[in-house]
């Protein structure tokens, strides 16, 4: 019998279904939420015997973890990111690595919309005012005619372009592969990174940590933005210099920030936590009851289908 162990939070708390599903299949399923795990060796101990993983993002496994999983076969990521993964370990062990694509693209594009409505009508400043007996007005452009920057264009950013076409903003994107459906279906326009910088009132990151990606945003980026402009990033921390923007914000160098991503997580105490014109959320990007229930329930079927030899390609990493 094939162990599976679930390291991800709030599996059988969502649904059963998942679970249930592996054991239907014949799969020995045991739970634990990293969170809950006091050190390494704790987790180690958890998984050493395990044929499977299903594992959220907060769970670091390099190559100091894997090796002490010898029977391992299968990852299965519950999100699209994999950076928390020592994906080239993976590879040399036959150690397949599967994403949840499909999943997510509705809640974190719902998330970066928030982020931009929020900041074109001032809710956060209007809601602190009012907080504090302070009845103002304040004006915004809205929406409609802003130019929207797209800082990858994969199956989250298609998904923002979608969206974000409904309030009839100018959309651009850089991207490594161009999307020419998109840009016939939705009016949108491929542009150099450099253009894109310069050009747009929100900035949106959607692509994932690589070494190519970590630390793209500078100051020098963040000098080139419109003082007018906004910052978004639900991708990964790694990407920004968070020194960088953190000075870019405190010298008033772009308008605001919004942050649902941070390179060391969780933090209980962090720079920006003193400044104003930056919303922060801790990395909830996902956190919709039904894109969990579907993120773990694919993580099973991917388990299920990779010892059947039936597990799509589309999914691996």
């Amino acid at each position: 019998m094939y162990k599976v162990c679930i390291t991800a939070s709030n599996v059988s708390d969502i649904s059963k279904v998942p679970v249930e599903l592996l054991k239907n299949n014949g799969f020995d399923v045991k739970e634990k939420s990293f969170s809950s795990m006091k050190n390494k060796e704790e987790l180690i101990e958890f998984v050493k015997d395990s044929d499977a993983l299903i594992l959220a993002s907060v769970e670091k496994f390099d190559e100091e973890i894997l090796k002490h999983i010898p029977n391992l076969k299968i990852i299965a990521r519950r999100g699209v990111g994999f950076d928390n993964v020592d994906i080239d370990y993976c590879h040399k062990n036959n150690i397949i690595v599967t994403r949840a694509l499909g999943t997510v693209e509705s809640a974190v594009s719902e998330l970066t919309l928030a982020y931009m409505l929020a900041f074109n009508r001032k809710l956060n400043l209007h809601s602190k005012e009012l907080h504090e007996g302070i009845w103002q007005k304040h004006i915004s452009t809205g929406l409609k005619g802003a130019t929207l920057g797209l800082v990858g264009c994969g199956h989250i950013g298609s998904e923002v372009v979608r969206k974000a076409s409904a309030f009839d903003m100018n959309i651009i994107y850089t991207c490594p592969h161009r999307k020419i459906d998109l840009e016939n279906k939705y009016n949108i326009k491929y542009v150099s990174f450099d253009e894109l910088i310069k050009t747009s009132d929100f900035i949106s990151l959607h692509l994932p940590a690589t070494e190519e990606t970590i630390n793209m945003f500078t100051i020098n980026e963040f000098k080139k933005m419109k003082k007018s402009a906004y910052f978004i990033n639900t991708a990964r921390g790694s990407i920004v210099n968070e020194e960088d923007l953190t000075r870019a914000l405190k010298e008033n160098l772009i308008a605001g920030a919004a942050l649902d991503v941070f390179k060391n997580e969780p933090f209980k105490d962090s720079p920006f936590c003193s400044i104003e014109n930056i919303t922060m959320t801790p990395h909830v990007g996902t956190f919709t009851h039904n894109t969990f229930y579907d993120m773990n329930l694919l993580c099973a079927e991917n388990i299920i289908n990779f010892f059947n030899n039936t597990l799509d390609d589309k999914y691996r990493v």
